[in-house]
C-alpha cells in the first residue's frame, strides 16, 4: 500500500543515519539490488556485518544500521521473514542505546511494518504502524508534517483492514496538518 516511492523515502530516510564509513557500501548494495543482483548484495552485507561485528561488537549502534542495510536488501528481494529478522535484531539494539521512543527505533518499526505490508501481513503491520505513529507524535507532536505522513500511512492499512470510520478521521486531520505546515512545499490550491 505504501508503494515504490514510499519504499524509496523510507531508504533515504535510514540513508541519513548511516556512518561515512557505511555509506558507500550502502551506495553499492543499493546499486546491486536496483540490478536485481542479490547473489552479490547478501554476501557482500553479510560479510561486512561479520567484520564490523569483530570491529565494535554485536550491540553497537552501526551494527543496527548495517542489519537495517541488510534487511533492505532481503526486502526488496522478497525475503520477508529474513528482513523482519534482521530488523528485530537492529531493534533491540537501538531500543537499548536510545530507549524504546526514540525516533531511530520508529525508523525501524517502520521498515518492518513495510515488509509486513509487502506480504500483506495487515493485522501484523497495525500495531508496529501505530507505535510508529506513537513515536513521531512523542517526537514531533501532533502538528507536524512528520505525524500527518504517518496519518496517511496509518489511513491506507485501516483502509484495508475495513475501518473506515477511522480512516476518515486520519485522512482529515492529515489534510489540516498539511494544510497548516510550515514544511509544506506543495500547495492545495493555486492562486494567481
Amino acid at each position: 500500500i505504501l508503494g515504490r516511492e514510499k519504499e524509496q523515502e523510507e531508504a533515504d530516510e535510514d540513508n541519513k543515519e548511516i556512518p561515512p564509513r557505511l555509506k558507500t557500501l550502502y551506495n553499492l548494495v543499493k546499486q546491486y539490488s536496483n540490478q536485481g543482483r542479490y547473489d552479490v548484495a547478501i554476501p557482500l552485507c553479510k560479510q561486512t556485518l561479520n567484520d564490523l561485528k569483530k570491529d565494535v561488537g554485536d550491540n553497537h549502534p552501526d551494527v543496527a544500521t548495517m542489519l537495517i542495510l541488510f534487511a533492505c536488501v532481503f526486502r526488496e528481494q522478497g525475503s520477508t521473514k529474513e528482513a523482519i529478522s534482521l530488523l528485530e535484531e537492529a531493534l533491540k539494539i537501538r531500543e537499548f542505546h536510545f530507549g524504546k521512543n526514540h525516533i531511530l527505533v520508529g525508523s525501524i518499526l517502520n521498515s518492518m511494518s513495510i515488509a509486513y505490508i509487502k506480504k500483506g501481513k495487515f493485522r501484523e503491520a497495525e500495531p508496529i504502524v501505530r507505535r510508529v505513529m506513537e513515536i513521531k507524535i512523542q517526537s514531533y507532536g501532533r502538528k507536524h508534517i512528520e505525524c500527518a505522513k504517518q496519518m496517511n500511512n496509518l489511513a491506507l492499512l485501516s483502509q484495508n483492514l475495513g475501518n473506515f470510520k477511522e480512516v476518515e478521521s486520519l485522512y482529515t486531520e492529515a489534510i489540516e496538518i498539511y494544510k497548516t505546515s510550515a514544511d509544506n512545499d506543495i500547495p492545495l490550491s493555486k492562486t494567481e
